[in-house]
């Protein structure tokens, strides 16, 4: 059997200066029916996205798995990430081509759109979270 370690990285001579790898250029139209913040997963098997304006951030460097915060249910993944993953069963899912560029040359990336809402697997009753406000902390049990 074969195993894969994720992990989190932030060096910076990795991930590059920007936290947030991948952003929406000005130009990108927010408000389509095709922007990506339209994307559900009630349509996502035909929806037609929008990718142009999807770009990596300024001083960021190319990764297999690529920060992004404007999509819950989709992680931007490299032609390597979705070559390993297609030999593996996954939830409901859709690849959707993304054409970025580093240094000047196109860098083939995907935004892999997982259809499953996360908080239908959050144990609410045995949950305990922590809202913070500047320096002010509330514990919140539901």
């Amino acid at each position: 059997m074969e195993y894969f370690k994720i992990e989190y990285e932030d060096k910076e001579s990795i991930v590059g200066t920007n936290w947030n790898q991948i952003t929406l250029g000005n130009a990108y139209p927010k408000n389509s029916l095709n922007s990506i913040y339209e994307l559900t997963s009630k349509n996502y098997g035909s929806f037609d996205l929008h990718s142009t304006g999807i770009i990596l951030a300024k001083g960021s460097i190319p990764t297999d798995f690529m920060h992004q915060v404007f999509c819950t249910n989709g992680i931007i993944v490299s032609q390597n990430v979705k070559d390993i993953l297609q030999d593996y069963p996954l939830p409901s899912h859709r690849f959707f081509p993304l054409s970025l560029n580093y240094k000047k040359k196109p860098f083939k990336a995907y935004l892999l759109y997982i259809s499953m809402d996360i908080l239908d697997y959050v144990l609410w009753s045995e949950s305990e979270f922590l809202v913070r406000n500047g320096l002010m902390e509330e514990r919140i049990h539901k």
